[in-house]
């Protein structure tokens, strides 16, 4: 491999890791969170729609699981249990 190659290859990465990171920046700081009382809101506003909806078990599935990790931390927290391995 010439040195010109490894030099555009070395750019390229560079650039997929910049991408890579910004797109982190995007989906983990930038991004809007739900409480999960809007989300509670959201579902209960789509029971009043007469259509199926297959987002809103999908987020009822999302948001069962968020109160029981939610639960599971809070426990962990005040100290009641001690975490698996």
């Amino acid at each position: 491999m010439r040195v010109e190659d490894k030099i555009v290859f070395i750019k390229t990465r560079h650039c997929q890791y910049i991408n890579l990171n910004n797109l982190w920046v995007f989906f983990y700081i930038c991004r809007p969170r739900h409480v999960m009382a809007t989300l509670e809101a959201i579902i209960n506003e789509a029971k009043g729609i007469p259509a199926f909806l297959p987002n809103v078990s999908a987020l009822k599935d999302a948001l069962k699981k968020a109160k029981d990790w939610t639960h599971k931390v809070e426990t962990v927290q005040v100290g009641e249990i001690i975490p698996p391995k």
